[in-house]
């Protein structure tokens, strides 16, 4: 583990509880920390530490929140005949004051967590624009560059359709950047290649001439990916803890009446 990455864990550490998802804590991301996280700074180490502030604040809110609940509810016999089915719930006179706090821990943690989504999502990008200028060529609109590649893309397109990928694959391999530049900035088509075709060459490609972002750039969407399924389930939790107030819900009222009709 590189010094910098053991800095970001320690600074963004907080201890795991069951109460919390596991899936909310920042050491969920710990395996891809190794990929964004070198001895380089950049884009994949804000990334990084963003995602990892986003989930403490997530876990911790998570936590705070079913802690505040437990604190306040309390069992209710929720059966019709007294068989002893419990279920906690907050009583009448506390659910204005769980609901405002609730609602103000919420706004505190979707805040924390959007600004920090933002920084994951701007990592993303500039990983996205180092990988283009790698594979970009500043000559490109220079004549006689122009008229090579288009001469390169005749070729290719003369080839058999089954033969073009393997033409371009050792082009890669070789660290042509003449046939490579000819083809990636251009459309498909003009290659005789389909759009499938044309994003893998672009992928093998990036691998290729930027190997360390196009790992950080794939990394940094799997740390968005799990920092946005993260937010959406503390909001099912939040909508699940929060009481309702001033109204009971249709079932409490029907199970009163199913109950008082039993009796």
């Amino acid at each position: 583990m590189s010094n910098r990455l053991d800095d970001i864990n320690k600074e963004t550490s907080t201890p795991v509880s069951t109460d919390a998802p596991l899936d909310h804590h920042p050491d969920s991301l710990a395996p891809l920390g190794k990929i964004l996280v070198d001895e380089q700074s950049g884009p994949g180490e804000v990334c990084y530490r963003a995602a990892r502030l986003a989930m403490v604040a997530l876990h911790d809110g998570a936590l705070a929140m079913q802690q505040a609940y437990d604190a306040i509810a309390l069992p209710v016999d929720v059966s019709m005949k007294g068989t002893g089915a419990f279920r906690r719930q907050v009583p009448e006179n506390k659910k204005a004051e769980l609901a405002n706090a609730m609602a103000s821990k919420f706004a505190s943690i979707a805040k924390t967590a959007e600004r920090n989504e933002a920084s994951v999502q701007d990592s993303i990008a500039s990983l996205e624009s180092r990988i283009a200028t790698a594979l970009g060529n500043p000559r490109r609109n220079d004549n006689s560059v122009a008229t090579a590649a288009s001469e390169i893309r005749t070729h290719i397109k003369s080839l058999p359709s089954k033969d073009r990928m393997g033409f371009l694959n050792d082009a890669i391999e070789q660290g042509d950047r003449e046939v490579l530049d000819a083809v990636i900035g251009y459309s498909c088509f003009a290659s005789g290649l389909d759009r499938k075709q044309l994003a893998v060459v672009r992928q093998l490609a990036a691998a290729k001439f930027a190997p360390r972002e196009t790992r950080q750039l794939e990394a940094a969407r799997t740390v968005f990916d799990r920092c946005r399924a993260a937010q959406q389930s503390f909001v099912g939790r939040y909508l699940k803890l929060l009481p309702k107030v001033g109204e009971e819900s249709r079932a409490t009222v029907a199970l009163r009446k199913l109950k008082s009709e039993a009796a």
